[in-house]
């Protein structure tokens, strides 16, 4: 089992269409459900990388979405 129980993947990588007009990198991070997502967003692993990914970016974008 990994650092954060709830994180069942992740996925990350540089924009390699577009990169004038699109964000430059995405990161994709699957979950159970919205209560493992919930649970994923205050974990203090990754507050930790959302701490670093802040100090580095001039913005971000996040979507959340079922399927």
């Amino acid at each position: 089992m990994g650092v954060v129980p709830e994180l069942r993947a992740v996925s990350a990588g540089a924009n390699v269409a577009h990169p004038d007009a699109n964000w430059d990198v995405t990161l994709v991070a699957d979950v159970e459900s919205l209560d493992a997502l919930e649970a994923y967003q205050v974990h203090p692993a990754h507050k930790e990388a959302g701490a670093y990914i802040t100090s580095v970016v001039a913005s971000r974008v996040a979507v959340d979405f079922e399927f």
